[in-house]
């Protein structure tokens, strides 16, 4: 757990500008050599979890449909991150063992996003535009720095609902969450401010109060007032609308001024489109792994992505290559509705996890994102727990895990 929390920090702050990236090559390598040293001792105690068999089974299908495509490389590039998000994942099942394990992963990345915020603020790096958007220079590219610290504001809210009670806590939660949002909001992803709101609500209206109740009206109106303070602060505070505002004006109202500014929105519709016509030449086989790259040249002149985890499915791989990806999400979302026994707020979390971050697959990749797959392991395993409770806290099997 010591090194799955000091990996967790490094990934948010050993980035360019802030502390040397290597410390957090050298976290996860030490994370990833404990895992393979305890596996390798405790082989007869291993226990697959249905989530890694799927993604081995997808890890298949993707050096199936690498065979046809423009580029191949196994150990560099998207099938690299493959690779490296499957071991990710696998270890974070072995070491989460519990209900709380998990919260203490939740603080763990509560943490990391407080620290990253703290140290770009006392740097004067706390500043961003939408033409100049926060995330930029330390990470590269926006949309990294907003995906992590996204991530961070959904354990974050699932901290504040379900993982404590301690009023002093709630508060110390509810002022990194505002924060965090902040950050968000001066990064200009617009999916990565809306995504939170949207996973609160699941949260919300999966919770019952102590004698049973779903409350479901009254927090559907303290949403309405949650998300109208948000827009008025976004549209009318200079700081906010300057970055985010901005473009969320443009993606509300196509005739404004600030749509016809706004070219990035314009490029991914574009590719949106072009991948999805595409694939219907090739419905079934697809193009090829990780190859709209290569089309996204010819109609926009730069090896893009396709903005759309959908149709970068569709375009790389066909219809059955889509199905199979998507298999974990309705694998997530229907194991935490059947099962009733299940304490309300670990199925809240699936629940919420699955069906928010299908949402925010419209406008983003997240296929190889391992922070994203570290979530849906996470979610089936709590899921689990309760069926499984004898074996899963047994502090002896230490590798134990859903049954196969």
């Amino acid at each position: 757990m010591f090194l799955m929390c000091i990996y967790v920090i490094t990934s948010f702050i050993a980035v360019n500008g802030l502390l040397n990236e290597s410390i957090n090559a050298l976290c996860l390598y030490a994370f990833f050599g404990y895992g393979c040293m305890l596996a390798a001792l405790n082989l007869k105690k291993i226990k697959i979890s249905y989530y890694s068999i799927w993604n081995l089974i997808f890890m298949a299908a993707s050096l199936i449909v690498m065979g046809y495509s423009p580029s191949f490389a196994i150990m560099s590039g998207s099938f690299y991150t493959l690779i490296v998000s499957f071991a990710l994942t696998f270890f974070f099942q072995m070491f989460i063992r519990n209900g709380e394990d998990f919260r203490k992963l939740c603080w763990y990345y509560t943490i990391a996003s407080l620290l990253l915020m703290v140290m770009l603020h006392s740097r004067g790096m706390l500043v961003g535009t939408a033409e100049e958007r926060l995330g930029q220079d330390t990470f590269g590219n926006a949309n990294i720095f907003a995906s992590l610290m996204m991530i961070a504001v959904l354990y974050e809210l699932w901290l504040l609902i379900y993982g404590t009670n301690k009023p002093l806590h709630k508060i110390f939660v509810i002022f990194i969450i505002i924060y965090s949002m902040y950050g968000l909001s001066l990064s200009a992803g617009r999916k990565y401010v809306l995504i939170p709101f949207i996973y609160l609500y699941l949260l919300l209206i999966y919770k019952t109060s102590k004698s049973g109740r779903k409350h479901i009206i009254l927090y559907t109106l303290l949403m309405a007032l949650l998300v109208g303070g948000a827009y008025t602060a976004i549209m009318k505070v200079p700081v906010l609308y300057d970055s985010i505002g901005i473009r969320m004006e443009a993606m509300l109202d196509k005739t404004s001024d600030a749509a016809e500014d706004d070219g990035s929105s314009r490029t991914r519709e574009i590719m949106r489109k072009d991948a999805f016509s595409q694939w219907q030449k090739k419905p079934l086989s697809g193009y090829g792994f990780d190859s709209y790259k290569y089309r996204a040249k010819q109609i926009v002149r730069k090896f893009f992505y396709s903005h759309c985890n959908y149709v970068e499915l569709l375009y790389n791989g066909g219809i059955l290559y889509f199905l199979l990806y998507y298999w974990i999400y309705y694998k997530v979302f229907i194991e935490a509705f059947k099962r009733k026994k299940v304490p309300q707020e670990y199925r809240a979390f699936a629940i919420a996890t699955s069906i928010s971050l299908f949402i925010y697959d419209y406008g983003a990749i997240s296929y190889t994102a391992a922070i994203n797959h570290i979530m849906f392991a996470l979610a089936l395993k709590l899921i689990y727990f309760h069926d499984n409770s004898t074996v899963c806290n047994d502090d002896n099997n230490v590798l134990s895990g859903e049954k196969v």
